[in-house]
């Protein structure tokens, strides 16, 4: 009986060991990931020349008065694009962390799990749906962050959903958009969190009513009602975030700046 007992006993702490191993890896694993997205964005905004100018008069009138304050976001791209060859643009939510290049690939995996240095990283990046323009003209145009983004400088990107400090300032409801075609902003006017779904991922349409309906169920999803009125003309952004492993956070915007806005 000592013997089986001390088998047993050895056993025990054999797969003891085995796990507490297992679990260390993993947690030194999830820091670096976490480490290296930081490490990325620091070094991605380091590159980026970045600049602020005044919209032009006879477009100002374009943006609501709330934020009749907000300016262009104009980013040299060209470091960036050395880099990485993928870099398509940048994003920024003003009153939140968002402030990111995106990429854009021929596919919609790649980035899921890999950094801006196409490194190996489950955080990922944020990219440019692969059937997009590339100067977002399309209809509409999609963003995405669908990494395992928890633990990583990503995540506070899916607190504004719940963050009062942000949803009670108006001034902060734009997207702003840089790419070497143009600078642009887009008025939000739709965010909630939802389960995982495509039912928002259409980027042309068949008429202008199916286009007008994906925007009003867009607008019936809201947590917070922007009272931003929209048009069969209106082009569309949504920013698509990982918020955990059932649910996303999808962010809603309108061009307000018109095409064509010449980088400076």
């Amino acid at each position: 009986m000592k013997g089986a007992k001390k088998k047993f006993t050895i056993v025990c702490l054999f797969l003891a060991m085995v796990f507490w191993t297992a679990a260390g890896i993993w947690f030194i694993r999830s820091l670096s990931d976490s480490e290296r997205s930081s490490i990325q964005i620091g070094e991605a905004q380091d590159l980026a020349k970045a600049s602020e100018i005044e919209i032009p008069t006879a477009e100002a009138t374009e943006v609501d008065s709330g934020n009749s304050g907000v300016k262009l976001l104009s980013v040299d791209l060209t470091k960036l694009i050395q880099k990485n060859p993928d870099t398509a643009g940048w994003v920024q939510i003003t009153g939140t962390n968002i402030d990111y290049p995106f990429v854009q690939t021929k596919n919609n995996d790649f980035y899921h799990n890999h950094s801006f240095d196409k490194s190996y990283n489950p955080a990922g990046w944020v990219f440019l749906d692969s059937e997009n323009s590339k100067n977002l003209t399309s209809e509409h145009s999609i963003l995405y962050l669908h990494g395992k983004i928890e633990g990583t400088e990503f995540e506070p990107a899916r607190s504004m959903i719940s963050s009062s400090s942000w949803l009670n300032h108006p001034e902060q409801f734009v997207m702003r958009t840089s790419t070497n075609y143009s600078n642009e902003i887009w008025q939000i006017f739709s965010i909630y969190k939802i389960p995982t779904t495509q039912d928002y991922l259409a980027i042309d349409f068949e008429s202008p009513a199916e286009k007008m309906a994906l925007v009003e169920k867009l607008k019936g999803r809201s947590v917070y009602n922007f009272e931003v009125p929209f048009n069969e003309t209106d082009r569309m952004l949504t920013f698509s975030i990982r918020y955990d492993d059932e649910y996303i956070v999808a962010v809603h915007g309108k061009l307000v700046v018109p095409e064509g806005e010449v980088v400076e």
